[in-house]
């Protein structure tokens, strides 16, 4: 037998494969790091291994880890990023288990617990589909970064590994003597219940849409029948209907039924059941029925969803046009905006009367069309006069709906004026931009740049910093703006999600941190080079003295 210095395996690492043997009575893999060493490692779920099989496997370059492969009930839960002994305990109570449970692996960053669990149909049930591991998010960053469910047909990293940080995977309460606890699918339900999505809600709204989705794929099922598959496609098809579960064992003997196949049922169904016992939801999904569709012409009907959202234009000005009251305001920007639009698409057609009390009938405006058009005129005339003296403005583009909130008083004028200049400021081009304080709270008063607001002299302050923040953060949480903040500089959106945004702002932070290395590296090889220089030229000076004193003499 090789030794354990990347030549194979030693006498105590072989010793410890067989005791975790002994103890799971699993099918184990050998590991480098993560990755298994073997190739077609599925085809050991249901083929035991004898010792010297086990040791022919386990005697290869590079071996590192232990992997065991989850089979026959055993299922494991993979708590990654989770450093804190209270969230394990607390997992434990809600699993049943005590709190000194052997079954429990500190891995190089997290926990692994084992257990026994047999409720296949209520896993599948509460998660929607069928699948090898059911990884979700925790809802709390602290808690940690994500939790796995590990449930057949994969494998789990086991004790006496070794992670690539260089520490090893090893049971925290002490080697275990007895098989891991039996636990109901109930109660490992409410672990995920407790920490991550609740999911029961998205399954309800996917069962709502299940007559829709069989209508699609009954639809593919009736196109692919017509052609003569070769055998990859055929499995391929068969592969992507396995991520149906039994829902797509009848589409599959409905697409092998026809004048190019002569297979019973009987034999088909042995067929779907040998692919998905081999099924990865990782390769194959739903999709690739549909790819194989359309690369033999098929053509979905896809109907693009009818947007009710209106919007309305108007200069940022517009914001600091001067009237008795916030509300009036609004009301001016309102009508304004609105016959601007119609005249945009309809020009001076007589159909812009009737455009116009459509709209004053949907958004509640002065009954009368000359009050109307008063209004557009004196925000005309003054947006132009703005215009003329400081130079072209921004376009702030805000739904109607969102007027029509702030009128309501669903929101107050402060945040209005915050989403407009946001908009502004942003433009239409850009997905994101850096806004600071002092030109936020320029552009919320209705001025594009700080300096224009010293010149025109105006006194007015809407809100301080901190509830010009609460209100920004008002809208973070409605998801109509997304705002990311560095240590000096904030980033703000209406076009991005957070996540995208946050993303965005990281590569910047990260892009500027390797910009100063490099400078600070140039700067550090500048001043070794001065150095170098300065010594030579030291050197050189004093042997011309020298020289110079041994002439004389």
């Amino acid at each position: 037998m090789k030794t354990n210095d990347g030549q194979g395996i030693g006498d105590s690492v072989f010793s410890n494969v067989l005791k975790l043997l002994a103890l799971y009575k699993m099918p184990m893999i050998p590991l480098k790091g993560k990755k298994p060493q073997v190739r077609s490692w599925q085809k050991y779920c249901k083929k035991p291994l004898t010792e010297s099989e086990l040791l022919f496997l386990f005697n290869r370059t590079g071996v590192s880890g232990i992997g065991i492969i989850l089979c026959n009930s055993l299922r494991a839960l993979d708590l990654d990023g989770v450093n804190s002994m209270e969230v394990l305990y607390e997992m434990l109570n809600i699993l049943g288990l005590p709190y000194g449970y052997k079954h429990i692996v500190k891995t190089g960053n997290g926990f692994h617990i084992y257990f026994y669990c047999n409720d296949d149909s209520l896993i599948q049930k509460y998660f929607g589909r069928k699948n090898t591991v059911y990884p979700c998010r925790f809802l709390n960053p602290r808690d940690g970064k994500q939790i796995e469910l590990r449930w057949e047909k994969c494998y789990v990293v086991s004790a006496y590994s070794k992670h690539a940080n260089g520490s090893t995977y090893q049971f925290i309460n002490g080697e275990p003597t007895n098989r891991p606890a039996k636990i109901s699918g109930t109660k490992v339900i409410k672990v995920f219940e407790f920490y991550t999505f609740n999911k029961s809600h998205q399954i309800k709204n996917k069962n709502e849409n299940v007559s829709e989705s069989d209508a699609k794929h009954g639809l593919v099922i009736n196109f692919l029948q017509n052609y003569k598959l070769n055998y990859p496609e055929w499995s391929a098809c068969c592969f992507a209907l396995c991520s149906l579960g039994e829902t797509g064992r009848k589409y599959f003997v409905r697409l092998s039924t026809n004048k190019f196949y002569d297979d019973s049922p009987e034999k088909l169904n042995e067929v779907y059941d040998q692919h998905l016992d081999k099924y990865d939801s990782h390769r194959s999904t739903i999709g690739l029925l549909y790819h194989i569709a359309k690369q033999k012409g098929f053509q979905s009907e896809t109907k693009k969803p009818i947007s009710n959202k209106e919007f309305l234009e108007f200069e940022l000005c517009a914001l600091s046009y001067p009237c008795a009251s916030d509300e009036m305001r609004i009301n001016y920007i309102l009508c304004y905006s609105a016959v601007e639009k119609f005249k945009r698409s309809l020009g001076d057609s007589e159909k812009i009367e009737d455009q116009i009390i459509e709209t004053i009938d949907r958004l509640g405006l002065p009954s009368n069309c000359n009050e109307i058009y008063e209004m557009h005129f004196h925000m005309k005339q003054y947006i132009t006069e703005h215009i003329n003296r400081f130079g072209m403005e921004p376009y702030s583009r805000i739904a109607e709906n969102f007027f029509l909130d702030v009128l309501n008083e669903r929101f107050d004028y402060l945040t209005f004026c915050i989403l407009s200049a946001i908009i502004a400021i942003q433009g239409k081009i850009d997905t994101y931009k850096k806004i600071n304080y002092d030109r936020l709270k320029a552009a919320i008063l209705g001025y594009k740049s700080h300096k224009i607001l010293k010149i025109v002299n105006d006194s007015r302050e809407l809100a301080s910093e901190y509830r010009i923040s609460k209100r920004v953060n008002i809208l973070c949480q409605k998801k109509i703006i997304a705002k990311s903040n560095t240590r000096r500089e904030q980033y703000y959106s209406t076009r991005l999600s957070q996540k995208q945004l946050d993303d965005k702002v990281r590569k910047i932070v990260a892009n500027r941190a390797e910009k100063k290395a490099q400078r600070e590296l140039r700067d550090r090889i500048f001043q070794s080079h001065l150095k170098l220089i300065n010594s030579m030229a030291y050197e050189r000076e004093r042997k011309r003295l020298i020289n110079q004193m041994y002439n004389k003499n």
